[in-house]
């Protein structure tokens, strides 16, 4: 029987629908195929880009120099290098725990990760605390070889006992004043109280750490610390602020219009703190050692009184005893300037003939030839580097 036009047109549509589905089924197993070859390309690729990152970071840092994971640290989860860059970074930068996480989180996010997981600000201090602890054991082995003086001093109260201080600097001059670079803690030492056998006993157990004696020992006019550096039979020189404030302070405490203007500075600096003219308060006067620290207070009541005639009429009247002492005030920054230049001398330049040849000439000009109380100072300092 003869098909009809219509029955061989679906055949024909039939034939082509299964060629379709196997064309279709062909672009499924080639998209298959496409996608296998497309995540294989990108892990492979991926990993090029680790690998090319890290070789980058190498080159960059030096050739491979850093290997975060090679020395590693017994019953430590994170390497040497990670520790000590972290206690560099507390020391020398000034910057707190949280800070240096911050910083490694940053390192890491720009040079591929290279130092891995960043410890915890908790970790990197207790790192902190325990490296200064074996600073201070180690600290005596700095100068076995070496010329060096002792610094020493009673300091803060913990509870009921005082802490006596005794640091290490080259003997050596440098030229320069001693900063804290130059200094190196060699004993803490604790105790209820203080006396010239006890702290002997210190000074001689350092020196016996440190394996010889020092050159000389630095410390203040204290009674105590003064006998027990001279029972042990070491050179000694007196701290040349505290020396030339206890110079000041003999000539100049008792005085009334001394009294008075200190007292005037003070009370001016209380009164008027926190209000609209607290920008010309003076700077605070110390309640221990003020005459030590003098320089600062005399220094702004002397630009005080060279601007007095600037001010407004309210804040004269406040100020108003800066003029009335100005024979005080001109005396007390003549004599300041005097004791600020043999500081300065002897703590750039140390003792020497020189040295002491000039404090006698500064001294001669710029005290002697004032009046009763400048002199008293002179003589005191004239008398000491006579010494």
């Amino acid at each position: 029987m003869k098909k009809s036009a219509q029955d061989i047109e679906i055949e024909k549509l039939k034939k082509q629908v299964e060629k379709l589905k196997k064309a279709k089924e062909s672009l499924q197993r080639d998209k298959r195929n496409l996608k296998g070859r497309l995540s294989t390309a990108q892990s492979k690729n991926a990993k090029y880009r680790s690998a090319l990152k890290k070789r980058e970071t190498e080159c960059w840092i030096g050739q491979g120099d850093i290997r975060m994971h090679d020395e590693s640290i017994g019953r430590h989860h994170y390497s040497s290098l990670m520790v000590a860059l972290s206690v560099a970074f507390y020391a020398r930068l000034s910057v707190g725990s949280r800070q240096i996480v911050e910083i490694f989180n940053i390192l890491n996010e720009f040079m591929g990760n290279v130092f891995g997981k960043v410890p915890a600000y908790t970790t990197i201090g207790y790192w902190t605390q325990e490296l200064g602890l074996s600073v201070y054991k180690e600290s005596c082995s700095l100068f076995k070889d070496k010329r060096y003086a002792l610094m020493v001093d009673e300091s803060m109260m913990i509870g009921s006992e005082k802490l006596l201080l005794t640091l290490a600097i080259p003997a050596i001059n440098a030229g320069s004043a001693i900063t804290e670079e130059d200094v190196t803690i060699v004993d803490i030492s604790i105790a209820k109280s203080w006396n010239g056998t006890s702290i002997k006993n210190v000074l001689e157990k350092v020196a016996d750490k440190i394996g010889h004696k020092p050159e000389y020992v630095i410390s203040d006019n204290g009674y105590t610390v003064c006998k027990a550096v001279r029972d042990a039979g070491y050179a000694h020189h007196l701290d040349i602020s505290h020396t030339l404030g206890i110079f000041l302070e003999r000539v100049y405490k008792k005085e009334a219009d001394f009294q008075e203007l200190s007292n005037n500075v003070q009370l001016v600096r209380f009164k008027y703190n926190m209000q609209d003219i607290a920008y010309l308060q003076p700077p605070s006067q110390r309640s221990i050692a003020r005459f030590m620290n003098m320089s600062k207070w005399i220094d702004w009541i002397s630009r005080m009184q060279y601007l007095y005639h600037t001010l407004r009429d309210d804040i004269k009247s406040i100020y108003a005893f800066i003029p009335h002492n100005a024979s005080l005030v001109d005396e007390l920054a003549e004599t300041m300037d005097c004791i600020t230049k043999i500081e300065k001398d002897v703590k750039n330049n140390g003792w020497s003939h020189d040295t002491i040849s000039r404090c006698k000439q500064l001294v001669t000009t710029s005290l002697m030839s004032e009046n009763e109380r400048q002199c008293k100072v002179g003589s005191f300092i004239l008398e000491y580097v006579e010494r």
